[in-house]
């Protein structure tokens, strides 16, 4: 793993990357969820590829990119699956930001570094911070704000002054 990173890589090769780890080796992918795994493909923003949908490794590379766009899972034993990825993808994450800042890799570390707040978040990092604001996930309420140049939680806070119901008055 160390030596697939260098200096630059971005944060979908980083996935990629994490997706590989062994540890995803035991992933299970169950009878029929290659089927699934492709509707799973066509939702998520960075593509697999289509031959190894029976792959564990793409099943957790899936799996990650459907937490971050918050994308409902087909079944049950997806939210177990999900649960184990998000659990062990942290540990590793840090791991890999061990071995990039050991090699001086500035770039690919701040982007594990990204990489980990999506994780923890639940969300991509061009994604607004809003979006983990309880009833704010349908991003309306994200664009009104956007559009008054509230784009963050602090800001939030000074404009509504505690009382976001007169703030859209």
């Amino acid at each position: 793993m160390g030596n697939q990173i260098d200096a630059k890589t971005p944060i979908d090769e980083l996935i990629a990357i994490l997706s590989n780890a062994k540890e995803f080796a035991g992933l299970p992918v169950r009878h029929n969820e290659d089927v699934l795994n492709e509707a799973l493909m066509h939702l998520v923003r960075i593509k697999v590829p289509k031959h190894d949908l029976e792959s564990p490794h793409v099943k957790s590379n899936l799996l990650l990119q459907a937490h971050f766009e918050r994308c409902p899972l087909p079944i049950t034993d997806y939210i177990t699956d999900t649960k184990s990825v998000l659990d062990q993808s942290i540990r590793i994450t840090q791991g890999m930001i061990d071995i990039s800042s050991h090699k001086g890799y500035l770039t690919a570390t701040m982007n594990l570094v990204h990489m980990i707040q999506m994780i923890i978040q639940g969300q991509w990092l061009d994604q607004s911070p809003l979006i983990n604001v309880p009833h704010f996930e349908d991003g309306e309420i994200i664009r009104k704000l956007a559009n008054v140049g509230v784009l963050y939680l602090p800001q939030l806070i000074e404009r509504c002054q505690g009382d976001i119901k007169h703030f859209f008055d």
